[in-house]
């Protein structure tokens, strides 16, 4: 890494202020037409919440801040960074467009955010397929207000948006990783869930293949450990959570219960 005064330095030639970055635009039009297919992601990140007086702008930062075209409440202090990224879909480049300082964002107003990266990215000749974004409740909303239907029946949804002034659909593509997640703390948090046909969804059959996989000291064909089962000390680790939801770990409560099944009959006759 360069020394902090280069990096002082180079930091003061670049306009890194809240908003979106035109010059990043500019760099995008250079792309070759094979390279121009990308998707925009959404993420918010924690800053710590301070105040600093920056001598060359003459003014105290670490408020909320839009950008110069969006207002807000800039008398509060900002605790997280919401930024926007597109990801090439050739997986040749992942640039950061643009972020903003935020306390909490309304619904309507990330609406507009994300509208307007997509405009900004579109007028650069890039290809928007669509945004991922984490199941946040600020983001949800965001999406019912851009036009997706994310609630209701599996028929019903559908995560197809427009932008003003673009003739294009865009798709919403849930985080994947974080949808494991989410999946694993309900069953986990619950106990219990119901599906659709009436039939249960237990926690406690996970545990009991832990509990057996350790006593007979060999794991059925999966990947389950004491760090899966205490989940809440690991609950940000993407691979636990997909280990837990696994084909294998159903593979394996299938075959106890297959084996149950015999051992039921054998005594039976």
């Amino acid at each position: 890494m360069p020394e902090q005064s280069s990096l002082d330095n180079w930091i003061s030639t670049v306009d890194g202020e809240p908003g979106f970055f035109q010059d990043v635009f500019k760099a995008m039009k250079m792309f070759a037409e094979e390279d121009k297919h990308c998707i925009l992601l959404v993420d918010a990140m924690a800053i710590r919440k301070q105040k600093i007086f920056d001598k060359s702008k003459n003014k105290f930062i670490g408020f909320c801040d839009y950008g110069p075209h969006i207002l807000c409440n800039d008398k509060e202090q900002a605790k997280e960074a919401l930024v926007f990224m597109l990801n090439s879909l050739n997986g040749k480049w992942r640039w950061p467009i643009g972020y903003v300082l935020q306390n909490k964002t309304p619904a309507s107003v990330l609406a507009q955010l994300i509208s307007t990266s997509i405009r900004l990215s579109v007028g650069a000749g890039l290809y928007v397929y669509g945004l991922t974004c984490d199941g946040a409740k600020t983001n949800l909303a965001a999406m019912r207000k851009l036009g997706c239907i994310i609630d209701g029946e599996f028929e019903s949804l559908n995560p197809v948006f427009q932008v003003e002034g673009i003739d294009k659909d865009f798709y919403f593509v849930p985080d994947a990783c974080h949808n494991l997640k989410l999946a694993r703390n309900l069953i986990a948090d619950y106990g219990v869930l119901i599906d659709r046909d009436g039939g249960l969804i237990e926690w406690r059959y996970i545990v009991k293949l832990q509990e057996i996989q350790e006593a007979i000291r060999l794991k059925i064909a999966n990947k389950l450990s004491r760090r899966h089962i205490e989940w809440g000390k690991n609950k940000m680790k993407v691979k636990y959570a997909g280990q837990v939801m696994s084909l294998s770990v159903a593979d394996a409560l299938q075959y106890l219960k297959d084996i149950g099944r015999i051992q039921r009959l054998r005594s039976h006759y």
